[in-house]
């Protein structure tokens, strides 16, 4: 990958998480760079967009649905993939695809990410075949 314009935005409440996502998106050859809040992400958009977007779904403050909701309402088509440790009702679930990717639950299976990663990086070239739901 190692594309400098291609990079994945890492946004999860938890610095151990942000960490290890960095380290492993690192390890299978993405540029990554993390950030601490849903704010903060938001805000960092007006200097440099990602290629993808790791979400952490339950964050304070801003969660990843605000995110999402921002993203939508800037008219941002960044693909998200979507990170929870929490199992998600039906509807949650629904709701969560109409805007994301995937919907992956922590922690992440390493080929599981690569795959999904891949699919999402090749949305705007190729077509994607829609959302999954992998959990």
């Amino acid at each position: 990958m190692g594309n400098k314009s291609t990079w994945i935005a890492v946004v999860d409440h938890d610095a151990q998480t942000r960490q290890a996502m960095v380290c492993l998106l690192r390890s299978l050859g993405f540029d990554a760079m993390s950030f601490s809040s849903g704010s903060l992400f938001i805000q960092s958009l007006r200097l440099k967009q990602p290629t993808c977007i790791l979400l952490d779904l339950h964050m304070p403050y801003m969660s990843g649905f605000a995110v999402m909701s921002k993203l939508a309402q800037f008219g941002e088509k960044i693909p998200v993939i979507v990170l929870t440790k929490h199992e998600l009702m039906d509807d949650f679930k629904k709701t969560c695809l109409s805007s994301a990717v995937a919907v992956l639950q922590k922690p992440v299976d390493e080929q599981e990410l690569r795959t999904v990663i891949e699919k999402a990086l090749n949305q705007g070239r190729a077509g994607f075949p829609g959302p999954q739901f992998l959990m």
